[in-house]
């Protein structure tokens, strides 16, 4: 769902990274984060039809643009990016 403040979804970009660089980046971002929904651009431009708006501050970040206004449509929106995305959970630390 968009940010209501400025109608945007902060993203990480992934592609090329590691699964432990993955984990490692959203550590950086938020701290404590036990699962992600990882989702590839064609759903978020292709099936939903919004925006990547990929700006790198900081290293990775992205947002996502172009919700619509009605929240019943922003719903179905993120409905369409939920069934595209695989959830990752994240695993017991290996020391």
């Amino acid at each position: 769902m968009p940010n209501p403040r400025d109608g945007t979804t902060s993203v990480c970009c992934i592609d090329g990274l590691g699964d432990a660089e993955i984990w490692r980046t959203a550590d950086e971002w938020l701290q404590g984060t036990k699962a992600r929904g990882d989702l590839s651009s064609s759903v978020v431009v292709g099936e939903a039809g919004l925006i990547l708006d990929v700006d790198n501050t900081p290293l990775h970040h992205a947002s996502i643009r172009g919700w619509p206004d009605q929240k019943d449509a922003q719903m179905n929106l993120a409905q369409v990016l939920a069934a595209g995305a695989t959830l990752m959970v994240r695993g017991p630390s290996r020391i």
